[in-house]
């Protein structure tokens, strides 16, 4: 006998998800995973391109820019932002030095 299934409106599950855990010692790790890629999703919008591996200088474009568009869910966010602020060192491709 079919059944009708109901699920929430992609909208109201992106900000408010539901986490399904498989690993209940990192009970973190889902939402984390969920707001990085939202970040990367977000830069890729607003850049065209996806960040430059192991630039610096797109990765806390990156983070800064999704922390302070989403302050309310992003505190691991602005601590890892907080934490690697001065550790810019460029670039490979570009040369750039800092934001």
């Amino acid at each position: 006998m079919p059944q009708k299934v109901a699920f929430k409106p992609l909208t109201a599950s992106m900000a408010e998800p539901e986490f399904v855990l498989t690993d209940f010692a990192k009970f973190e790790r889902p939402g984390q995973l969920h707001l990085g890629f939202q970040a990367l999703h977000s830069y890729q919008r607003k850049h065209s391109r996806l960040p430059k591996p192991w630039c610096q200088v797109d990765t806390h474009i990156c983070i800064y820019t999704h922390t302070h568009t989403h302050t309310h869910t992003c505190s691991w966010a602005s601590r890892l932002y907080t934490a690697t602020r001065g550790n810019t060192t460029g670039c490979p491709s570009t040369g750039a030095s800092s934001l």
